[in-house]
């Protein structure tokens, strides 16, 4: 006899309830009710608004910039200045109002920090400080950062991401550091500062104190923005004739990483978008290799038959990976 403290550590799934419906345990009414819990069904409406609400808090925000575009000449500095703050201490007003646990509040703070960056470009060419470009971004990811940690919304945390990798890298750029052979030195930083975002979302996600974290889609936009970088140092070997040092280190270190991922979401934490995703990484760079050394059109009949027996390799290998991880769940 099960007591009920041994009861709560057994983890529901579908396949022991469709045991216990097979065994007469549970009635249908009790098994749709316990598979409804386990695997709700998708709330389309919810989706959809949503995604509207975000669509238009978007729109309206361009619609502010390129209203400032458009009309600069024709608008004085105090309107400028005084509106953008107006707009700024409205959006702040609302979010407060709302409160950060609703999406109301939670788009009110995003417009807030889109108005901020609004507010120092304009201010720049209002009174002409001479700053670099990265020093108005930099400016714009400090400025936001305390709203971004109560926020406690993933799209505030996309937004301060971005304004601080566009910061990093105006200042690569603009700072002299930049130099040609060091371009794959700086696309894997660049997929190192993702990286450890992409640590920090798996650390967290999970926790009790963190169910917003709980997206995958932001997994799999750093999944795929890492990837992205990772991709170029491999492409400069493939293309290279004579690479140098940086290169060379540079694409060990992008093993190692690949690796890892791979290790990572197919043991640790099985994940099949991740699975894909670095299985589409790996046959486009084979492709790449392939192509690089075909130069005839008989070679390029052969390169496509070899794309085909890749792409029906990658997909076997998914397909049987998703059917381990699927059963592993249950």
């Amino acid at each position: 006899m099960i007591n009920e403290n041994e009861l709560q550590n057994i983890r529901g799934n579908r396949r022991l309830v469709e045991q216990m419906y097979e065994h007469g345990q549970i009635t249908s009414e009790a098994r749709d009710y316990a598979l409804n819990l386990i695997m709700p069904p998708k709330r389309w409406d919810f989706i959809v608004s949503r995604f509207l609400l975000l669509l238009g808090t978007t729109l309206l925000l361009a619609g502010i910039i390129c209203f400032f575009a458009f009309n600069w000449d024709d608008i004085s500095s105090v309107v400028k200045l005084a509106s953008i703050q107006i707009a700024m201490a409205c959006a702040v007003a609302g979010a407060y109002y709302y409160s950060l646990q609703r999406i109301g509040g939670q788009l009110f703070l995003l417009a807030a920090s889109v108005l901020v960056g609004v507010f120092l470009a304009v201010f720049g060419q209002v009174y002409q400080t001479g700053a670099d470009t990265y020093q108005l971004f930099m400016m714009w990811s400090i400025a936001i950062f305390g709203w971004t940690i109560i926020s406690k919304f993933i799209g505030q945390w996309v937004l301060w991401i971005i304004i601080t990798n566009i910061f990093i890298s105006l200042w690569w750029g603009q700072s002299g550091a930049y130099v040609d052979d060091a371009a794959s030195m700086y696309c894997v930083g660049q997929a190192l500062f993702y990286g450890i975002f992409l640590g920090l979302y798996e650390y967290f996600c999970g926790k009790k104190s963190f169910q917003w974290l709980n997206a995958k889609w932001l997994r799999v936009l750093l999944i795929v923005r890492i990837l992205t970088l990772l991709a170029i140092p491999i492409r400069l070997l493939i293309f290279e004739g004579k690479p140098n040092d940086a290169l060379i280190i540079t694409n060990i270190v992008v093993l190692m990483v690949c690796v890892i991922m791979f290790w990572f979401y197919r043991y640790r934490r099985p994940s099949i978008q991740v699975l894909a995703a670095l299985v589409i990484f790996a046959c486009i760079l084979i492709e790449i290799k392939i192509f690089e050394c075909l130069d005839s059109f008989t070679s390029l009949l052969l390169g496509g038959i070899s794309t085909l027996g890749i792409v029906a390799l990658a997909t076997l290998y998914l397909r049987m990976a998703s059917k381990q991880i699927a059963k592993n769940n249950e």
